[in-house]
């Protein structure tokens, strides 16, 4: 990806983080996306702040090892302009924003390449700016205007992966906000095992919000990437989709079958993760109004085409998908009944699938509701001859 592709997208989706998170949430994933830019690193965000008609600086959030990190001192001589970003010992300092509201970020103990530590200015400087009001609504307009295509009506694939993203980082962000909320609305009322459930769930969320908005500015995805337990990330995804669930007074209904537990899919942790918030937002979704609410989690082994491999299904007790319309649904920009639909949620799940040979479909159960299946083969199973 060339480095102006990916300033394309930094302010769409800054522009999302800014209009749909609180200052706490959009500074943990700021940082959450430095440290996957720069996975090596101790990082540090600090803001400038005045007192007693002094200016000084004061760190909001440190992640990795202190000792490591650029201090007070040399980060305020950064910012005065008396030292370069660059410091001794592989630390570095990017500073971004009007004087009096600056600003830095602090990475120490493991240098970043010169690409990465580029991004992560450009990072800054965009959130910075964005955060200080003047950014408009272009990431909320880009979400929900309809795909745009060319003069001979082909997609644009960059737009496509563009709304993607945006898609799925509006997904996190709405699960952070509904577990905001009912963490203030139970307030005292919940027991310490459910309140630590809750913030979890809001820890996942920054991590994979910040996830998203590294993969999507990363010019080199991971070489190896890591293929965890397809179990332990339905489990969390489900967690993490609780606190909407709830609120919408829909039952969810987890299965998996024995033996699924340690196996590992084609697709890494994140696509993994976004293929199951997708699915469980889509089910959700089709629910609204109904009066019996429930969605039921299947997760079975499955061969297809001489491969190995993993079923993921997700149904609902809703009214169903009209029948010409159990493809189209995996279309970009395609919604029918939805009145918050974007027509993305699908269409990603289809993507993320078939880019690691997998496939995706719909299809309406015998009794009241619809179906998802999405089948990806497993990690350690390649094309049999």
């Amino acid at each position: 990806m060339k480095f102006e592709t990916q300033l394309d997208l930094l302010s769409p989706l800054v522009e999302m983080l800014v209009e749909r998170s609180d200052p706490l949430v959009r500074d943990r994933i700021l940082v959450e996306a430095v440290r996957r830019l720069a996975p090596s690193c101790s990082v540090a965000l600090w803001r400038e702040v005045h007192v007693e008609l002094e200016t000084g600086w004061i760190p909001i959030l440190q992640r990795g090892d202190p000792r490591a990190l650029p201090g007070e001192r040399e980060l305020r001589a950064v910012a005065d302009g008396e030292l370069a970003g660059g410091l001794a010992g592989g630390k570095r300092v990017a500073v971004a924003g009007a004087r009096g509201r600056r600003c830095a970020l602090a990475l120490g103990a493991g240098e970043p390449d010169e690409d990465a530590f580029d991004l992560i200015e450009a990072l800054l400087v965009v959130f910075t700016t964005t955060a200080d009001g003047r950014a408009g609504h272009a990431a909320l307009d880009a979400l929900q205007a309809p795909l745009a295509a060319d003069e001979n009506g082909s997609s644009d694939p960059a737009s496509q992966e563009r709304r993607g993203v945006l898609h799925d980082l509006s997904n996190q962000l709405c699960c952070i906000r509904t577990t905001q909320d009912l963490l203030e609305e139970y307030g005292e009322g919940l027991g310490a095992r459910e309140r630590m459930r809750f913030l979890d769930s809001f820890d996942q969320g920054c991590e994979r919000a910040g996830d998203l908005v590294a993969r999507a500015l990363d010019a080199a995805p991971p070489a190896t990437p890591a293929h965890p337990g397809l179990a332990e990330v339905v489990r969390d995804a489900v967690e993490a989709e609780a606190a909407a669930m709830r609120r919408a007074e829909v039952g969810v209904e987890v299965e998996l079958e024995p033996g699924v537990e340690a196996l590992a899919p084609a697709l890494d942790e994140l696509q993994l993760a976004r293929v199951v918030h997708n699915l469980l937002r889509n089910a959700r979704e089709a629910l609204q109004g109904e009066t019996i609410r429930q969605v039921r989690v299947r997760v079975v082994t499955a061969r297809r085409t001489g491969r190995d491999g993993i079923a993921l299904s997700v149904e609902d007790s809703g009214p169903g998908i009209p029948e010409d319309c159990l493809e189209s649904v995996f279309e970009f920009g395609f919604t029918r009944g939805k009145p918050r639909g974007s027509g993305m949620g699908l269409a990603v799940v289809r993507e993320l699938a078939a880019a690691v040979g997998g496939c995706a479909r719909a299809e309406n159960l015998a009794r009241r509701g619809a179906r998802v299946v999405v089948w990806v083969p497993r990690a350690d199973n390649p094309v049999s001859p």
